[in-house]
């Protein structure tokens, strides 16, 4: 029952799916331990289990309060961590686990357990042929009713899983229980392994192809899946399994024996295979990727490798917890990577050294690829051993870059067929009657214990204290942040939200601020609000040089805001110079905020900083034409223009500015000339060249020019290029008098930016031109629920719209009077 409950259980990521796998596979164990001790067999523990269980006690281990000393004794860099963030909260010293994420460990713990009773289930039940045959028939059984679930959604067009359950950070192409299209892959890789083995085996050719239309729908799954490693692991798998089958087959044919070293190498070219596979296609997918291949190949989970290292060695020896990785993994994270969250490695070696350190990782996964190599050498002609041997060689290729083991919807399956492949009688560790009867109630009472443990999540607390900002003191909130970090000292989130309260309140309270701020910092160093809320307490107390270092630092971690907290906070020049990095690409954003408030004489010092300090860089010389267009001042910003065409010839800003100097002058004839003469030739295939063309066309009153020019865009342009052109060809059409074709390209752009007020409220403008008035006012309705601003401007289209209607209707029963005395 397990089995089939893992995987259909939102592939068991919930803390109630996991409670109840843990309670299904702990009855299943004692049912099992009970058979067999009644029939006079004892109960198994075969070597590889031996290993799993001192992994689950050294969890249990990660949960249990030491003292000071021993932590720094173990891991002097969690008791620093205790030390900087718990200490000034009152909370240290004290007795601490070794864990980061206590709860998170407990749950942990509660998976463990649960793994530890399927295996040894299985354990018990494959030491009768048939029973594991039947085994392997229901892990392909399973496989199969997942599949048949995302076909039946496909055919469907559903959304939601059952038309109940919507996945909401994710989007799977192929819908199943499993959100995640990795886990997936790897789920169905496995289940088709098993399924190709029943294929390969059976004897009833009637029961065989119903077996191999099993396997073809597992296998298609995979494909729709849409994931790459999970499809290169799983074509290995298939090619590996069917070689070894091939290779028994022929040796039974020639009478010769298989020695199972025969296959060492062609397993060993088939994994360096795949390996290689999906590093190519990996580097391939990033190398034919559009404008944002770079950030696309820094997200690269190849390029996450190095990253995880530094976060070992500081927790090499017992590790931070075992599912810690979320709050310990922010310290060290790339600020390349922005604000996003990782929960897990997505490596395999990677996640098992940092969470239960280095000698328990390897361990780990000694003991799991020594009982494979064991159970290769012994099941060479067990065609159903290989596929669970080949199945989890899948798994293993595939959580190189993935966490699926992580989940029990994976895990528990992959336990399933590790136990069948690597059971071995001859070694296994015996327990009669009595040590089973005492080891059940104990493991029981654990697991319970671990679920109560994890019941304050970080999850649960997190939005319980993030509710709490709005509403209650600071002091209050700060309370609550406090027994939050308390029970996640790892985490930054209950310092930030502290900061935040404490921020807002009035009197300002800067030395508490600064406190939760810089403890923010300390555990998030890739978080820029931080920074900004140091500032604030800086300035309140009147160091404002630091407070501009602060601000400094939050523009170098990418902060959107800062630059106009910068501009609203320091008046002087050299203040705002200091606020910012002296980078010209930065400096040119300070000038362009200034300019926007229309303080163009510090946006000039700021420009002009810009060119004393890294020479004629464009950037610079871009924000004063727009001061100079700014002020009215077009020669000048033609001269300027001029000038950027002379240093930077291969870029269009120098055109552009020139094109909008001419206009500035009334010269429309000639910003024309320009364009369709220097701007067609040097640039003939750019974007902003054309789009300024077909604007300038269409101003004049040439749609069939508009058109031209619009033609000639490249078919790779960016977003915000395609949303341009699409306004420009609607305007077109609504011009000459094709409002259908107008509408249907504004609707166009509306869905390319859903989210986006704006252009919802132009849709809205174009019905109400269009004289559509009931549709204008929803649009321009919707268009104000997304953006407050429009609602005043909604309203006064509402009632635009309804004046025109009653108009309306008013020239028609005018009309209908008139023609009615007409027929008289």
């Amino acid at each position: 029952m397990v089995l089939f409950f893992c995987p259909l259980a939102i592939g068991t990521v919930h803390p109630w799916a996991i409670g109840t796998a843990a309670g299904l596979a702990l009855l299943a164990a004692a049912l099992t331990a009970w058979a067999t001790l009644r029939s006079g067999e004892p109960f198994l523990v075969p070597s590889p289990g031996i290993a799993f269980t001192a992994v689950t006690a050294y969890i249990g281990f990660q949960l249990l309060p030491l003292p000071p000393f021993l932590v720094g004794l173990l891991a002097p860099r969690t008791r620093e961590l205790h030390e900087f963030v718990l200490g000034p909260l009152g909370h240290y010293p004290a007795w601490r686990p070794l864990s980061l994420d206590p709860p998170a460990t407990a749950l942990e713990l509660v998976k463990a357990v649960t793994y530890l009773a399927v295996f040894l289930c299985a354990a018990q039940i494959v030491r009768s042929r048939r029973a594991k045959s039947r085994l392997i028939g229901m892990l392909g059984a399973v496989g199969v009713v997942v599949a048949v679930i995302g076909f039946g959604h496909a055919l469907w067009g559903a959304t939601a899983l059952f038309g109940v359950f919507s996945f909401q950070h994710a989007a799977p192409p192929f819908l199943t229980p499993f959100g995640n299209p990795n886990h997936l892959a790897s789920f169905l890789a496995l289940c088709a392994t098993a399924l190709l083995a029943k294929v390969l085996t059976e004897r009833d050719r009637k029961i065989a192809t119903l077996w191999a239309f099993g396997y073809l729908a597992t296998g298609v799954g995979v494909l729709l899946s849409l994931s790459r490693g999970g499809i290169v692991a799983f074509v290995a798998a298939q090619l590996m399994l069917g070689i070894a089958v091939w290779m028994v087959r022929q040796s039974e044919s020639e009478g010769v024996a298989l020695r199972p070293r025969a296959f060492v190498v062609p397993a060993s070219v088939l994994l360096v295979l795949a390996v290689a596979a999906y590093i190519a296609w990996d580097a391939l997918a990033a190398e034919f990727a559009t404008a944002d291949s770079l950030d696309k190949l820094k997200d690269s989970k190849l390029a996450m490798w190095s990253s995880f290292w530094p976060l070992v060695r500081e927790h090499w020896l017992v590790g931070h917890g075992r599912g810690a990785f979320e709050v310990a993994f922010q310290r060290f994270q790339d600020p390349a990577w922005g604000q996003a969250t990782f929960t897990h490695a997505e490596n395999l070696v990677g996640q098992w050294v940092s969470d239960l350190g280095v000698p328990m990782g390897l361990l780990l996964l000694g003991a799991c690829a020594w009982a494979l190599l064991g159970a290769l050498r012994r099941g060479a002609t067990d065609p159903e051993r290989l596929a669970c041997i080949f199945g989890l060689a899948a798994i293993s290729l595939h959580e190189l870059v993935d966490f699926g083991l992580e989940q029990g919807g994976l895990a528990v399956p992959a336990t399933l067929a590790f136990a069948v492949a690597s059971f071995r009688q001859e070694n296994a560790t015996s327990f009669r009657r009595r040590a089973a009867a005492l080891l059940v109630p104990v493991i029981a009472g654990v697991t319970a214990l671990g679920m109560v443990r994890a019941l304050p999540s970080l999850r649960r607390d997190g939005e319980e204290l993030a509710a709490r900002l709005s509403k209650d003191k600071a002091d209050d909130v700060a309370a609550a942040a406090v027994q939050m970090a308390e029970r996640h000292p790892a985490d930054y989130f209950p310092q930030l939200v502290a900061a935040q309260a404490y921020a807002a309140e009035r009197p300002l309270h800067p030395d508490k601020l600064v406190g939760f701020a810089n403890r923010a910092m300390y555990l998030n160093p890739s978080l820029p609000l931080p920074h900004r809320l140091a500032a604030l307490a800086l300035r309140a107390k009147g160091h404002l040089a630091q407070a501009r270092i602060e601000y400094k630092l939050a523009y170098e971690l990418k902060d959107p805001t800062v630059v106009a907290e910068v501009t609203r906070v320091f008046q002087k020049t050299e203040e705002l110079l200091e606020a910012i990095p002296d980078r010209p690409e930065a400096l040119a954003h300070l000038a362009d905020q200034l300019i926007t408030e229309r303080r163009y004489e510090d946006a000039q010092a700021v420009a002009q900083a810009s060119l004393a300090r890294h020479g004629e860089k464009p950037d610079a010389l871009q924000r004063l034409a727009r001061i100079a267009g700014a002020r009215g001042q077009p020669q000048t910003q033609l001269l300027i223009g001029e000038r950027l065409t002379k240093i930077a010839p291969n870029q269009t800003s120098g055109l552009q500015v020139r094109v909008e100097a001419l206009m500035a002058q009334g010269d429309a004839a000639g910003a024309l000339a320009l364009l369709e003469g220097e701007g067609l030739q040097r640039f003939p295939r750019d974007a902003g060249v054309l789009l300024s063309l077909a604007r300038l066309r269409l101003s004049r009153g040439d749609t069939k020019g508009c058109r031209e020019a619009l033609k000639r865009l490249p078919a790779g342009m960016d977003p915000g290029a395609r949303l341009a052109a699409l306004s420009l060809e609607s305007s077109a059409a609504e011009r000459d008098g094709q409002g259908t074709r107008a509408l249907a390209l504004m609707r166009q752009a509306v869905a390319m930016r859903p989210e986006d007020a704006g252009w919802q409220w132009q849709h809205a403008l174009l019905l109400e031109r269009l004289g559509r008035f009931d549709q204008a006012a929803h649009e321009a309705a919707a268009a104000a629920d997304k953006s407050p601003s429009l609602r005043e401007e909604a309203e006064k289209l509402k009632a635009r719209a309804a004046a025109k209607k009653q108009e309306l209707e008013q020239m028609r029963r005018w009309k209908d009077v008139a023609d009615g005395e007409k027929s008289r």
